[in-house]
């Protein structure tokens, strides 16, 4: 994850200052700020390598779909076809 730092005590001096806050609100959200600052924040680096990480996985179970799909396919012909041989020789 990616660390992000800021001046703590020039933030809290510009609220004060320009957005003439308190010295109370100017603590409170410097300290809000920080909290999510410091929290784990994802990076859009971290966002797109989780998506191809799950792009490759679909990729994967759509391969298995396919496979599973022709498998039963292929075994129902032969029941089919088994049944039929099996009704032909039995008129006979």
């Amino acid at each position: 994850m990616n660390a992000v730092t800021f001046d703590t005590l020039k933030f809290a001096r510009t609220l004060q200052e320009q957005g003439r806050f308190t010295l109370e609100q100017s603590s409170s959200l410097v300290e809000a700020l920080g909290d999510v600052l410091a929290s784990d924040l994802v990076a859009k680096s971290d966002l797109r390598e989780t998506e191809l990480r799950l792009e490759a996985r679909i990729a994967e179970v759509k391969a298995d779909l396919v496979k599973w799909l022709f498998g039963a396919v292929g075994v129902q012909t032969l029941v089919i076809l088994d049944a039929v041989f099996a009704l032909a020789r039995a008129s006979h």
